[in-house]
């Protein structure tokens, strides 16, 4: 029985190779979460980064959204502008055109009310000259070559 307790002790020191083994798992530790912290931190800068980039890429396609509407708008407009225009270019047309008949018909009709009757032919030649010059300041130099024209054909002399 003498041997169990009754022995030499150390009072509580722990040996010397456990506190090395200690000491370098802590620096071992120290070492790892230091690493791993400026990983961290590298990749929160990155994230950063991206979070602005992404940011940034949202307000551009914003504003190319706001613009594409814009032009898009300016397009309805202008297409809107171009049919009124047409349709005012039409009307126009159409009203010239009118316009350009009626004076056909005038001018016709004024050439019958000019056409001398077949008895003109006793007048002397002043007359016709004179006859001539009024009708062409009346209605217009081809109007005026109409109207002799005709009057050839009825067989009036010029």
């Amino acid at each position: 029985m003498g041997g169990l307790g009754n022995g030499k002790r150390r009072g509580g020191r722990s040996p010397p190779l456990m506190i090395g083994a200690l000491i370098a798992c802590i620096l071992v530790l120290g070492f790892n979460y230091w690493v791993s912290s400026s990983h961290n931190l590298e990749l929160q800068t990155k994230l950063y980064e991206l979070e602005s980039q992404v940011r940034r890429a949202a307000a551009e396609r914003g504003a190319a959204e706001l613009k594409k509407n814009e032009f898009q708008e300016e397009i309805q407009r202008q297409s809107e502008q171009m049919n009124r225009m047409e349709s005012f270019y039409n009307k126009q047309k159409e009203g010239s055109r009118d316009m350009c008949l009626q004076e056909k018909v005038c001018t016709n009709t004024q050439l019958k009310m000019l056409v001398l009757p077949q008895c003109c032919c006793s007048y002397s030649k002043n007359f016709r000259m004179i006859l001539r010059v009024a009708v062409f300041l009346l209605v217009g130099h081809t109007a005026a070559e109409h109207f002799f024209q005709y009057q050839n054909h009825t067989g009036t002399k010029r």
